[in-house]
């Protein structure tokens, strides 16, 4: 699943900072078991890595000055929640990689029937090619679709053909009228394979394990949101003062920067 147990181990916690993360997600919990099962979003990134920038980040839109200029967008335009939600829900994130990890459920992904993965790949390959021709230019149908791009490994693939399938029905109108396309056909097809790739990659996991990756993916898929949802206008309103870099991308903060090459010692450069 992604690089989430990935997650830098070598960074210490305190038994009162493991409390403040616990405290955190008891917090989120309503907010988490409210999200829609087809708006999940499957961490492809190191969270904790991402966290902890998140947090960061939290501080810093928190500060006085800056808080100020994000109260001043229109209220139907920003929450300004947000911005007292976001470190919460990075520790709640953090919370639940703990309690996944403790729990065993991280393990590597397992391998998918070459059919079946075959047979995934260009069913999701297809449907996002029938919805840019027609669906493209719209904006809420556009976000969807970047997001299912940007999936990595077999349990994203699960999860986008679910997401996909959703899509075709709410706009079986406008899909309908080409006659090319089986609306409903290919809507059950890719639900059918997202269950049966569920079902093989959950193959020898507990329900401990389960419901623990779940409520991971439910604290990234917050997390991701929150910070989304404040990084971008964040950008648009420090655009002259170094927003870019203040609100990069939690997936880029997420990777891990390369390791420095070595050197050649000396006398092998000059022999």
């Amino acid at each position: 699943m992604g690089t989430e147990n990935e997650a830098n181990n070598e960074t210490a916690m305190s038994a009162e900072e493991a409390q403040t993360n616990k405290a955190a997600f008891e917090q989120v919990l309503p907010l988490l078991t409210a999200i829609a099962e087809g708006m999940l979003i499957i961490p492809r990134t190191d969270i904790l890595l991402a966290a902890i920038f998140a947090i960061g980040v939290a501080k810093k839109v928190n500060e006085p000055a800056l808080r100020a200029i994000f109260s001043k967008l229109p209220n139907d335009f920003f929450d300004i929640a947000l911005l007292n939600r976001l470190e919460p829900a990075a520790r709640a994130a953090i919370f639940a990689l703990d309690e996944a990890q403790a729990a065993g459920a991280l393990a590597s992904e397992a391998k998918l029937p070459a059919k079946l993965s075959q047979e995934a790949m260009e069913m999701r390959g297809r449907m996002l090619r029938v919805l840019d021709y027609h669906l493209g230019h719209d904006k809420e149908v556009a976000a969807l679709l970047a997001l299912v791009r940007l999936g990595a490994g077999y349990a994203d693939l699960s999860t986008d053909l679910g997401k996909l399938a959703a899509i075709f029905r709410s706009h079986a109108e406008v899909l309908s009228k080409d006659p090319y396309i089986r609306v409903a056909e290919d809507a059950d097809t890719a639900d059918r394979l997202a269950k049966i790739i569920q079902e093989e990659l959950g193959v020898g996991a507990t329900p401990k394990q389960k419901e623990r990756k779940e409520l991971l993916t439910r604290a990234w898929t917050l997390l991701f949101t929150t910070y989304e949802q404040i990084a971008e206008p964040g950008r648009w309103l420090l655009k002259n003062q170094g927003g870019d870099a203040l609100f990069v991308s939690l997936i880029t903060a997420g990777r891990k920067p390369p390791r420095p090459k070595s050197k050649a010692p000396q006398a092998a450069l000059t022999a």
